[in-house]
């Protein structure tokens, strides 16, 4: 871009934000799809096989809520983990836009 630099009001750089993700919008859904894959697999996983239910007793409500919240924080640390991995690809693949040139996911990650 060799445009000089402004001010840019609120309905431009909304205009310019929705033309760099119309560009290029099945990568950047690919990527934003990585992270929410690897939650599904782990969630998969642990609905089939690795959440560990039988320690608690069914009629132990608190034992029940209190292992549940330890899962919960669990998926919530490695949610917010792969989405930092995934964050600096996004911000590159939009500066390729931008920029003009060829943005692709594997370039990005």
């Amino acid at each position: 871009m060799n445009e000089p630099l402004r001010p840019l009001n609120l309905g431009e750089i909304l205009d310019r934000t929705f033309q760099v993700y119309r560009a290029k919008f099945l990568v950047f859904v690919g990527l934003g799809a990585i992270p929410v894959l690897a939650m599904r697999g782990i969630h998969a996983a642990d609905s089939a096989w690795l959440h560990l239910s039988t320690l608690v007793h069914p009629s132990d409500q608190g034992g029940t809520w209190a292992w549940n919240s330890v899962v919960w924080l669990g998926f919530y640390h490695i949610s917010s983990f792969v989405g930092l991995l995934i964050l600096p690809a996004s911000v590159k693949l939009a500066s390729d836009v931008i920029l003009g040139m060829d943005g692709s996911i594997i370039s990005s990650l």
